[in-house]
């Protein structure tokens, strides 16, 4: 049986975001959704979305991603 797929329609903006946040992120492979991360930046790299990715950041720069930990809040992520 096929897995079903989705469809999202992003703009190139936010394509970027997610890419670097997810490019950048280190993550385990403790349990299901770590491992659909990983699995989902396999697929990437194989069918050359870092070539999309590149384009994106030529036209509108790189994606800075800053991070504050605090005991109030947690993590905090700032997208420059």
């Amino acid at each position: 049986m096929k897995k079903p797929e989705v469809t999202l329609e992003i703009s190139e903006l936010q394509f970027l975001v997610i890419y670097e946040f997810l490019y950048n992120t280190k993550l385990g492979d403790r349990n299901k959704f770590e491992s659909a991360i990983s699995d989902l930046m396999q697929e990437f790299e194989e069918s050359g979305v870092d070539i999309v990715a590149n384009m994106i950041r030529k036209r509108y720069g790189k994606v800075d991603i800053g991070v504050l930990a605090t005991q109030e809040d947690g993590m905090e992520f700032h997208l420059n």
